[in-house]
């Protein structure tokens, strides 16, 4: 429901071929209905408010996204971590249907609310990392990645002894042996 001068806030539920996405928006009065800025952290939805409140501030649409195993899209009864290490498992990765989902939201922006330009604002090494694969992966598709709380490598952060219950998606099989953060960054340019 729009009320003239006022912001709107939308919740979605966004459906990729299997799974449900999560996000949350607000549209300030005014903002460019064009450019949408996409905000992920490692918080999930707790985290994300943060980011989004300086954006909105600013008149700038703001929205919230939370992907697999991140807050706000957990099942109830495990730990964050207990899921990617499931979805590891079974041979696939959890970091490829996070970077799938946050694509697929930024293909829906495109195609169903005619966005031309898309930011990726991130804070924390999940979100950063999710993001940083999603631009790598998908030409064009995203205009800047904004990171904040990300190592400055993934060898800086093994070297850092961080646990995997706390950052489940920066173990995935292989990548750090083909990938690392500056990698990425370059395959998105």
């Amino acid at each position: 429901m729009e009320v003239e001068g006022k912001a709107v806030a939308t919740a979605y539920r966004l459906k990729s071929a299997d799974w449900t996405i999560p996000a949350a928006g607000v549209t300030p009065a005014g903002a460019e209905a064009a450019e949408v800025h996409l905000v992920l952290n490692d918080e999930g939805f707790k985290g994300a408010s943060a980011l989004c409140k300086p954006l909105i501030d600013s008149g700038k649409q703001a929205v919230a996204v939370a992907p697999f195993a991140q807050n706000g899209n957990l099942a109830g009864g495990a730990g964050p971590y207990q899921y990617p290490m499931i979805v590891n498992a079974t041979n696939e990765r959890a970091l490829a249907i996070q970077a799938a989902q946050v694509a697929a939201v930024c293909e829906w922006f495109r195609a169903a609310k005619a966005v031309t330009s898309i930011t990726l604002h991130t804070a924390g090494p999940e979100s950063g990392l999710i993001a940083l694969v999603v631009d790598a992966l998908n030409p064009g598709l995203v205009d800047v990645v904004e990171s904040t709380e990300m190592p400055g490598s993934l060898v800086e952060f093994m070297e850092a002894r961080g646990k995997y219950t706390d950052s489940p998606t920066l173990f995935s099989f292989g990548i750090l042996q083909h990938f690392d953060f500056d990698t990425l960054r370059a395959m998105g340019e």
